[in-house]
């Protein structure tokens, strides 16, 4: 943020996505806490109060990961492109399709390597991310092919 990068945080409830709540029960869920602790405060909680410029539960909009929709208004609540916009997740299908399919450029967080398949920038911490960023200036994005911040020059 100090270098003049924009960061949002953007949540799905990942129930959904492996199966184990219907979405109806999970909007539910986002109702009741919506109405009882804003994410703004849950994230003010964790100590990260003043880090993100957007905060933005998927239940907020109803529109959940990969659903383009739901990263595309956050970029219009924050007024950037789409296409200079990157969006780091550590979930292939949620983050790295439904970035791609908002026309922003995915990286993809992996610790473990489980994506060897991934077609997209592939980062094993935020903290590599970060200094990535930072080393390039946001100059030399990448949006294709697997690549190691640190066997960078």
């Amino acid at each position: 943020k100090k270098a003049g990068f924009l960061l949002v945080c953007v949540t799905n409830q990942p129930d959904v996505a492996r199966g184990k709540q219907s979405r109806k029960i999970v909007e539910a869920i986002h109702r009741f806490l919506l109405d009882s602790l804003p994410l703004d405060e849950i994230v003010e909680s964790l100590g990260f109060k003043g880090m993100f410029d957007l905060t933005l539960a998927a239940g907020e909009v109803g529109w959940y990961k990969p659903d383009p929709r739901l990263l595309l208004y956050a970029a219009e609540q924050l007024g950037v492109k789409p296409g200079e916009t990157l969006y780091l997740g550590d979930n292939f299908h949620a983050d790295v399709i439904g970035s791609s399919a908002a026309g922003m450029t995915p990286v993809l967080l992996d610790p473990r390597g489980i994506y060897p398949e991934a077609d997209c920038w592939v980062v094993p911490s935020v903290g590599a991310f970060a200094q990535e960023l930072l080393r390039s200036g946001g100059s030399e994005v990448r949006s294709l092919g697997r690549q190691d911040p640190d066997a960078s020059s």
